[in-house]
């Protein structure tokens, strides 16, 4: 009998050591996924600051054309759009770079210092 009580305890701990393995490399796979979100996030939130410089210089020289009468209200009005679309574009790749950042910090039970990162923001 204890042969066999042996035997199982050790397929048991073959069970539990290979469980720690895959929820370590689950873990490990966590974390670098969402660090990429986070390096994704931030990088469309950097690319967007330049689209609305673009989009409000854009809006400057329809207006100006406008005054000259080289160009229409439309024109003035779709660049007013285009502008108002960028900065919503930048608030809303602003927001996934926040999310994603707490969840990284959250995924590594840091969560104080993602508040003191974003309040340096």
């Amino acid at each position: 009998g204890r042969i066999f009580k042996y035997q199982a305890s050790k397929i048991a701990q073959s069970e539990v050591d290979y469980l720690h393995r895959q929820a370590k490399n689950d873990i490990l796979l966590l974390v670098e996924t969402t660090y990429k979100e986070v390096l994704s996030a931030k990088e469309s939130y950097k690319n967007h600051s330049s689209t609305i410089d673009l989009a409000s210089e854009n809006l400057n020289l329809q207006e100006k054309a406008f005054i000259n009468g080289m160009a229409s209200t439309v024109q003035v009005s779709d660049a007013r759009n285009q502008l108002a679309l960028a900065k919503i574009e930048s608030q809303n790749s602003q927001y996934r770079y926040a999310l994603a950042l707490a969840k990284l910090y959250a995924i590594t039970n840091d969560i104080d210092s993602f508040w003191a990162f974003y309040e340096k923001q």
